[in-house]
């Protein structure tokens, strides 16, 4: 083994951290190991020296709970130790035997090796520098030291060090021997690369086991929080984009999502590149025809990704039925291709943003929060092994409403000051309409029986609700109602009978409703107040003379409307004593008895037949 005493000196040169996009400065270290002294030379001492070395700026980490950070830890693993040689009076210096195997062509993990003996190796890790800790560091050489680093940190077999790590606000603080160590975070929602720090003995003329002055060499963690969000896009009344956590709609309208995930940092040898988005909706189903992906930099301006050479959208197996599909966004195989610029050795894009359209089906519920859709950024924790950690965004909510309408006959005065309501009526039809921005009405709203429910739902344009299940025309059922599930909030609707109850007449007035469900800008799932008008415009009260009545919130359903419709009999009788038209009736057909016979009569005696 080669004495390394003249290049104690030269040994205190920067290590690398790689952590997001920037690059600090940092010292290589020597350290000791298990490993024994050659036996053959028995004034061989373990150097046991140790100073602090600290890594500071230890923040920004991700909260597991409300008010609780997760854990984040420093896994170290011994690179150089140093011995001491009493005979000679000297340091000297090694590679730990996993690091040997990594960096040394021929040991045991030749396919690893990158250097033809351990003094090279030795060397280059005693060169290590990053951007920032000289002028006269050039890329290259970056470059090479932070290859030499993630060598190290991609070999199989590396030995564990058992460091104490402890954490003071953002400083983490370990005692360190005389050395070199490979330090790796790790740390749920945030990604790292590596880094590389040191102890050594630079800077003193002392000698002697244990007299030395030691320096550290210390890390600024750069590390990267990751994160996930997604919102529901809506448009302004001048065209500007908003972004909301709730949207009103009605079964088969169509509501825009955006997502926005942070790319991770994996070092260019990454073994394990697991970087996709996958979203879960609820009630929803996603176009994935409207799917369209973009690179964003860090200086906000975007890149169309393209399809099948960026990323993977759904790949086999990752798709279900309409009401739990799922949308995967797969970028993994194309990470190091299009996410890491190895000639640069950076990141061309901070974050990717996903935009689509679900439509809202059928199976949509009222008056819950269950119409989410929940996304999830996957990504390795560790670039070499199997650690994929999933990072849940917001949750945005979509929320419909529905009606019930009454058909009744006509109230009875009684005469005393009270009223009898009039009793429900069965098979009375229905159209509902929605009303254009522009006041004009569009056709009919097509809708399904569920019989399960007793309800009609609004058709959302799927293969799920087969053409010939569907009507426009919505039947009272016999306790007099017709109920409607589907209808958005904001919206004009207008309702009108187009059949009557046998014996009624139909009646021709309709009525418009709004339903208002918004709460500090935002929909709620509840239904806040209703406005109704009559076929004038008129707003209708619960004093208003109509045959409809002022529509409100049902008393069953806070997401419901409660309004109904009063019919007439197309013909009545007296309330007491007289025979009305009876005798008029009777009359009139005797006359027209009457009438015939003398008919008769008279063609006899004028015009006799004739043989």
């Amino acid at each position: 083994m080669k004495k390394m005493w003249k290049k104690v000196i030269s040994f205190a040169a920067a290590a690398t951290l790689l952590l997001g996009m920037t690059k600090t400065a940092q010292a290589a270290a020597l350290t000791t190991s298990g490993t024994a002294p050659d036996p053959a030379k028995p004034a061989y001492e373990t150097v046991t020296s140790a100073a602090g070395v600290t890594i500071s700026n230890v923040k920004n980490i991700p909260e597991k709970s409300e008010g609780v950070e997760e854990d984040i830890s420093f896994t170290t693993y011994q690179v150089v130790y140093a011995v001491y040689d009493k005979d000679a009076n000297a340091l000297e210096y090694h590679l730990t035997d996993w690091a040997r195997s990594a960096l040394v062509d021929g040991q045991a993990a030749p396919e690893s090796g990158k250097y033809a003996t351990e003094e090279a190796a030795l060397e280059a890790l005693s060169g290590i520098t990053t951007t920032g800790k000289t002028d006269a560091q050039s890329a290259e050489a970056a470059l090479e030291s932070s290859g030499i680093v993630n060598l190290l940190a991609a070999y199989a077999d590396k030995v564990v060090y058992n460091a104490a790590w402890t954490r003071q606000d953002d400083t983490a603080t370990a005692s360190l021997p005389v050395g070199s160590y490979l330090v790796m975070p790790v740390c749920n929602g945030m990604s790292f690369l590596n880094m590389l720090v040191s102890v050594d003995v630079s800077g003193t003329e002392k000698t002697g086991t244990g007299d030395w002055e030691l320096t550290a060499h210390n890390a600024s963690l750069k590390g990267r929080p990751l994160d996930i969000d997604k919102k529901i896009v809506q448009t302004a009344a001048d065209g500007s984009e908003i972004l909301a956590d709730t949207e009103s709609a009605g079964i088969g309208d169509t509501v825009n999502y955006k997502i926005t995930a942070d790319v991770p940092r994996f070092p260019a040898n990454a073994v394990k590149t697991t970087f996709k988005v996958v979203d879960t909706p609820v009630n929803l189903s996603i176009d994935t025809a409207s799917v369209a992906v973009k690179g964003v930099k860090a200086d906000g301006t975007k890149e169309n990704l393209v399809k099948d050479s960026a990323y993977v959208l759904n790949p086999a197996g990752s798709e279900s039925d309409h009401n739990s599909g799922k949308l995967v966004v797969d970028f993994s195989d194309f990470y190091l291709s299009g996410f890491y610029d190895a000639a640069a050795d950076s990141y061309p894009y901070d974050s990717v943003e996903i935009t689509y359209s679900a439509k809202v089906l059928l199976s949509a519920e009222m008056g819950t929060d269950e119409n989410k859709n929940t996304a999830v950024l996957v990504y390795d924790k560790d670039p070499y092994t199997e650690s994929d950690y999933e990072i849940e965004s917001p949750v945005p909510k979509v929320y419909t409403y529905g009606l019930v309408l009454t058909k009744r006959a006509e109230a009875t005065d009684n005469g005393d000051g009270t009223v009898t309501p009039g009793k429900t009526l069965a098979n009375a039809e229905f159209r509902i309409k929605k009303v254009n921005d522009d006041g004009t009405e569009k056709e009919a709203l097509w809708c399904e029986w569920d019989a399960v429910n007793s309800m009609y739902v609004v058709y959302d344009g799927t293969a799920e609700q087969e053409p010939d299940d569907l009507t426009q025309n919505l039947a009272t059922g016999q306790d007099g109602t017709v109920t409607i599930k589907g209808l958005d909030a904001e919206r004009k609707y207008v309702l009108e009978e187009v059949k009557a109850p046998s014996g009624y007449s139909l009646n021709k007035d309709r009525i418009s409703i709004v339903i208002h469900a918004q709460k500090n800008g935002e929909a709620v799932k509840e239904i806040q107040s209703v406005d109704s008008f009559d076929k004038d415009g008129n707003k209708l009260t619960a004093d208003s003379e109509y045959s409809w009545s002022a529509a409100g919130i049902s008393a069953d359903h806070s997401a419901m409307v409660s309004l109904s419709l009063t019919d007439t009999r197309l013909f009545s009788l007296p309330a007491t004593g007289g025979l009305g038209i009876v005798l008029f009736t009777i009359g009139g057909a005797g006359l027209l008895l009457l009438a015939a016979v003398l008919l008769l009569y008279g063609k006899k005696r004028f015009f006799p037949e004739t043989k």
